[in-house]
């Protein structure tokens, strides 16, 4: 019976912890953020983009890794500035920090 509570609670933890939205790339998010469809973004760990759509209001559409947050920033900043997007309208950020329970 123990074994059987070891195993459920291990697999509710992997449960919580897995990743919904799918791997995308860089390339596929700048080209969202162009066509204005970037509600805001989660960067995970100072190694990971949670991206969320306008369209898709429920939770991250797809995610993607960065090398430098650092490079990742001023990537993002840059584009923005090309596209005229005000202070206003940027791409909300959100920096969090998580834990992998497994």
């Amino acid at each position: 019976m123990i074994v059987l509570g070891f195993v459920a609670t291990l697999f509710i933890l992997y449960w919580l912890s897995r990743e919904e939205a799918i791997e995308s790339t860089m390339k596929q998010f700048e080209l969202d953020v162009m066509s204005g469809n970037v509600s805001k973004i989660d960067i995970i760990n100072d190694n990971r983009v949670r991206v969320y759509l306008s369209r898709i209001p429920t939770g991250p559409s797809y995610y993607f890794n960065i090398g430098s947050l650092g490079a990742f920033e001023t990537a993002l900043d840059n584009l923005q500035n090309e596209l005229n997007i005000s202070a206003e309208n940027r791409v909300a950020v959100k920096y969090r920090t998580e834990v992998n329970m497994l």
